[in-house]
Order: structure tokens, then C-alpha cells, then sequence
């Protein structure tokens, strides 16, 4: 009875650390996808509006951006999803998300050393550039 006892205590810890991964696991992968789609947003954005208050082009080149994608990576990229994540990057702003990241880095001591050389100095600095997907990911927490 006591070997029953050791494996039933066993078994349920086991189960329990693999519960725990399991959600952690959904978790991360949706913050780091809730970042990608907010860097989707801000590339779409940039591209648009090339320095500009307003772009000219835009629903064309959500267009024809929604059929390249959907033939390379399935579902999910359609114009109308593009869209929110244009409108998802415009209601986040990059200083908004700057700010969160530099105070949970300077929390978590999260560093740079994901970022590349060549993207760390170009002359415009936005979040993405500066952090890695998983830092990103950390702006926007989801519940669990």
C-alpha cells in the first residue's frame, strides 16, 4: 500500500508540472502571437504611409499583401484581419510600448541580446527593432 501511495503522489505531480507547462505554454505562444500581429500592423503601417500623416494606397495593398499571404500561409491573413492589425498597431502606440518594455526590463533585467546589430542602429528606433518577439510578446499579457 505505501508503493500505491509513493506512485499516486508521484503520478500526481507529474500531472500537475505538465498542467502548468501546457498552460504556460498557450500562454506565451498567444502573447508572442498578439505581438507578431501588432508588428504586422506597424510594418503594414509603415509601408503605407512611407512617412506621411495618411496613406494613399492602403486597401489595395492590403489586397494584394491578404492573397500573398493567404496562398503562403493559409487562412488567417484575410484583408478585413489585416486590417484590425493596422488598427491594433494605430490604438498601441510604439511609445506606449517602448516604455513597457523598458520598465519590465529594467524589472526583469530583460536585455537586448536578440536584437541584431543591423536593426538595433538604424536611425529609427520602434520597439520591435530594439526586442525580440518573446519581450514583445511581454506588452501585451494575457490572462490565464
Amino acid at each position: 500500500m505505501a508503493k500505491d501511495k509513493e506512485y499516486s503522489s508521484l503520478l500526481s505531480g507529474v500531472s500537475q508540472i505538465i498542467n502548468e507547462a501546457r498552460g504556460a505554454t498557450v500562454k506565451t505562444v498567444n502573447s508572442i502571437m498578439t505581438a507578431t500581429y501588432w508588428e504586422i500592423g506597424r510594418m503594414i503601417v509603415e509601408n503605407e504611409q512611407k512617412g506621411k500623416k495618411r496613406a494613399e494606397y492602403g486597401e489595395e495593398l492590403l489586397k494584394v499583401l491578404s492573397a500573398d499571404l493567404r496562398q503562403q500561409f493559409g487562412r488567417g491573413f484575410g484583408v478585413d484581419n489585416l486590417q484590425r492589425m493596422r488598427l491594433f498597431y494605430q490604438l498601441y502606440s510604439p511609445e506606449k510600448i517602448s516604455a513597457t518594455l523598458s520598465h519590465i526590463s529594467e524589472i526583469e533585467d530583460v536585455t537586448l541580446k536578440y536584437a541584431t546589430p543591423s536593426r538595433k542602429s538604424q536611425k529609427s528606433q520602434t520597439p520591435s527593432a530594439e526586442f525580440s518577439f518573446t519581450d514583445l510578446g511581454l506588452c501585451f499579457p494575457l490572462p490565464g
